[in-house]
Formats: structure tokens, sequence, C-alpha cells
């Protein structure tokens, strides 16, 4: 019963921080620690395995704060209170219950990290506070892995990836969206303002649900999710009047605005009028390169007196733009 949910076991601990789920078990990351739970039975759930990635003796040890999983590697970040910085180790879990410690690395950071999340071979980290921002370590080889860039502008309060995007709350009263298309290197596409600092995220359909320090917020993003990388000269355009049995011509420009390379696979215009009175050519799809722009011409020939409307789309990589 979803809105009367009814505790199945528990355990004594504190100070466990996030968690990540692979099939039968939890992997916990705790202050001092990181558990290993066996979940099979949610009504006796059992500790498996204790690990600590860096300890020296009780003064000197690690603090724990973010887990990730992909397949058989489990990424772990924390921090190392006696030097003042902050690693990232990677583990085997083929067996559960027996991890395999595979490589570590240093992030030039030393404050604490907020949310991790894995989109391939790359782990994105963020960090709190003045000097925080969003981290990409690449886990190709996850014996060796390696810092490729940092942006720190600013602390991140919450971290998600939904469909190839990522979502980043701030400490302040803003949630950004960044595209991943190039992996290593985020792209920011959107910025919302919000109510306050925002710590999570779900998204669905065309709507980012955030979890925020005071409130709960729902957002459209439809327009974030489509071709948000193609810039508009107009963003709609008015004709005027036109004599019935003659013409005008709109030229839109249309602006490749990402890194890459993009290919425009078609263009149509629809129209709720019983007579379609908008033309737009297209042959053949194109590619637009980094920064470039190109003209589409939207032809309008009106053949009643009446008021017309239409919408212009424009396809792009399996996206689509109006």
């Amino acid at each position: 019963d979803p809105e009367n949910p009814s505790q199945l076991d528990r355990g004594p601990f504190s100070g466990l921080e996030d968690f990540v789920i692979q099939g039968d078990y939890a992997f916990v990351a705790g202050t001092w620690q990181v558990f290993v739970f066996s979940i099979a039975d949610p009504r006796d759930i059992r500790i498996v395995g204790r690990y600590d990635p860096y300890y020296e003796d009780e003064r000197h040890r690690g603090q724990y704060h973010n887990v990730a999983a992909i397949g058989n590697i489990l990424v772990i970040s924390g921090r190392i209170p006696g030097e003042g910085s902050y690693r990232l180790w990677t583990y085997d879990i083929s067996d559960p219950e027996n991890l395999d410690s595979l490589g570590s690395c240093r992030l030039q950071t030393r404050v604490y990290s907020t949310g991790m999340a894995i989109l391939g071979n790359y782990v994105y980290i963020s960090t709190e506070g003045r000097n925080g921002g969003l981290y990409v370590v690449s886990i190709a080889n996850p014996r060796e892995p390696l810092p490729v860039w940092r942006d720190e502008s600013g602390g991140i309060a919450g971290l998600r990836i939904f469909d190839g995007r990522l979502f980043a709350g701030s400490w302040g009263r803003d949630m950004k969206i960044f595209s991943l298309d190039d992996p290593e290197r985020p792209e920011l596409i959107a910025r919302y303002d919000v109510p306050s600092s925002c710590f999570d995220f779900y998204v669905e359909d065309d709507f980012a649900y955030v979890a925020g320090r005071y409130d709960v917020s729902v957002y459209d993003i439809s327009r974030t999710l489509g071709a948000w990388y193609i810039g508009l000269s107009e963003e709609c355009h008015d004709y005027g009047n036109i004599a019935i049995d003659s013409s005008a011509e709109w030229e839109l420009v249309i602006t490749n605005r990402s890194r890459v390379r993009r290919e425009i696979t078609g263009v149509r215009v629809e129209s709720q009028n019983p007579s379609n009175p908008f033309e737009c050519p297209f042959d053949r799809s194109f590619n637009l390169e980094s920064g470039a722009d190109t003209s589409l011409v939207v032809t309008f020939s009106p053949d009643t007196t009446a008021d017309y409307e239409g919408t212009l789309f424009i396809m792009s990589d399996e996206l689509e733009m109006w």
C-alpha cells in the first residue's frame, strides 16, 4: 500500500550516507566504513561485508560519502581527514560477499561530495561549498580511474542522470541540466530557478520532480528534452495581412549551439486550418557543424480569408524542436 508503507526490518546503525542496490545486495557508504547488506529476504537484512578503503589506524581512516555501481564495478568516494584530500576507489563486486579492490585516484578538492552517478565509463561526482562543483572520472580501466574534467563554479547539493542528461541541484536556488553527448565534458543546456536548495530529482515523461530543502516542485522540461542545441533566429513570426492567392516568405535561421556536429533529419509544418497554407521545402538530411547556421524558408500562401496558424517542426538526431 504506497500510502501506508510498513517497516519490515531495521538495524542499529548511524552515519549511513548513501547506498546503491545491485540484485540482492545493498552497498552502503557509512561515515567510517562501507557495508554490504544481503537484502534477499527484506524481513531479515544481514551484513555480509565491511570495508574500509583507506585505513592506517583509528586516527587515520577515511570518511565515505557516496557509492554508485555499474555492472560488476562499485565506485566509492570519500574524504581523508588527515590529508584534507578526497579520493575515489573502485571495487569488483562479482562476488558481492567478497569484494576485490581494484584501484583509486585523488580528486583535486577538499570538500565533501554530495552525490555520484555513473553513465558508461564515466563517474560524475558533485561536491558542496563555495569551491565545490562537478567532477568527471573515467573508469574505462577500473584499475586506474582517471580524473578527466572538473568545474568548480559552485557547490552542488544533488546529482542524478536520466536519459543521458545530468541533473544537478545547487545549494543556491537553481537546478541545472547538462547534456552528456560528450561524456568527458558535460555541457550546460538549461537552468531553472527553484524555491530553495534542491537535493534530489526524478524525471518521467516531460516533467522533473525536485526535492528541495522546504518543498517539492514539478517542472515542465519538455523544451530541454527536445533538440535543445538548435538555436532559432525567431521563436515565432507574423506574416501580417497577405492577399488571397499570393505568397509571403519567412526566412528562419537555425544554429547548432552544441560542441559537436548535428544532423538535421527533417522539417515539416502543421496547421489547424482545413487547408495547410504553409510550406517549407526539405529535400534530404544534412549535417550542421558546431557553431554553424543555415536558413529555412517557410512560405505562406492563403487561399481564403481567415486567421491562420502553423507550427514548424525541426527534427535532428531523432529529437524534435518546434
